[in-house]
């Protein structure tokens, strides 16, 4: 949604062959027709994938009616109409527009000299001609002033998918932290939402919370797969779980096991190279320091019930949120999904 980038695993011994590799890449990519075609086909089997994937679906008409004229609310994949429309010329000149060095972050983790590392980095990308295009400007994001509601029916259908939503906390927000321990205590098979929605009401085959940061203002949503029967039900739980956070927050037992879950994922997260250069790379190319990763912990830890309290209170506004419902068919028409 943010970037695009090139990553280049290999063997320590072997790294000035895997920088040859890379910089080739990167600096003189082909985009001949014959690729382009291949590419484009393997785009709209994976779209047309997507359409049959009502969960999916869901998510994308939720970001779509959520974030109005912003960029975010397209789907990284494209349309049919937009990815038939490409040729290797177009992606020659928006690479080329793009891929400038003042748009470039380059990590390397491993077991290489640091001298040497930089040394060959210089030699391959010193040169880099600076680009003369600025990002264009886009819209920020608004919140929803009203409820907005989307309904699509779907037939031969016989589950109902929703999701309530709201505009959430950017990667430069401090209440990012706070809406990730948010998250962690409604989300999963023993997150509140879980335990109170279907095993508790049976009203849910499967629901879950779920957040996105972004550059921009992220997103943060309950989804929930249920019969098609108990759809008002369904929202009505939805909003009451939401309603309890709002008016008491979560619970100490609560902050204290959705931290130490966070920070043993993360930690788990970065036991290889790959996933410690992506994390470094996204961290610094989005403006928030190629070290952040060393104050995640501290960062979580340092919420408080407080803390998750005023976020929630700040982005999560029961008058004013959109929901969208994927269900079958008035005519009762039932099937998969």
């Amino acid at each position: 949604r943010n970037s695009f980038g090139v990553t280049v695993e290999g063997l320590s011994q072997n790294f000035p062959q895997a920088m040859d590799l890379f910089a080739d890449v990167l600096l003189h990519p082909s985009f001949n027709q014959q690729e382009v075609e291949r590419a484009r086909k393997e785009i709209l089997a994976e779209i047309n994938r997507e359409g049959d994937n009502l969960i999916k679906t869901t998510v994308n008409l939720f970001l779509n009616t959520l974030y109005g004229e912003h960029p975010y609310k397209f789907n990284p994949l494209g349309t049919v109409d937009t990815v038939t429309s490409f040729n290797g010329k177009n992606i020659q000149a928006f690479y080329k527009k793009y891929a400038t060095p003042e748009n470039l972050v380059i990590t390397i983790v491993g077991d290489v000299n640091e001298d040497e590392a930089l040394a060959v980095v210089k030699e391959k990308f010193g040169t880099m001609k600076k680009g003369t295009e600025t990002a264009p400007e886009v819209p920020t994001p608004a919140a929803p002033e009203k409820i907005t509601e989307l309904v699509e029916t779907k037939p031969e259908k016989a589950q109902t998918h929703i999701i309530m939503g709201f505009l959430a906390p950017s990667l430069e927000d401090k209440d990012t932290y706070a809406f990730e321990v948010l998250n962690t205590v409604l989300s999963g098979q023993g997150g509140r939402l879980f335990l109170e929605l279907r095993d508790k009401k049976s009203l849910a085959y499967t629901v879950t919370s779920f957040y996105t940061p972004g550059i921009e203002p992220g997103f943060f949503g309950v989804y929930i797969g249920t019969a098609p029967q108990k759809e008002a039900e369904a929202v009505s739980a939805i909003k009451e779980q939401l309603g309890l956070v709002l008016e008491k927050g979560i619970t100490d037992d609560e902050l204290k096991r959705a931290q130490n879950y966070l920070v043993g994922s993360f930690e788990i997260g970065l036991q290889q190279n790959a996933s410690q250069a992506a994390k470094i790379t996204f961290d610094e190319l989005y403006g928030l320091g190629w070290d952040e990763y060393k104050k995640y912990p501290e960062e979580i830890y340092a919420v408080t019930k407080e803390d998750v309290l005023t976020a929630a209170r700040k982005y999560i506004n029961l008058d004013k949120y959109t929901l969208v419902i994927v269900k079958p068919d008035s005519d009762g028409n039932g099937g998969q999904g």
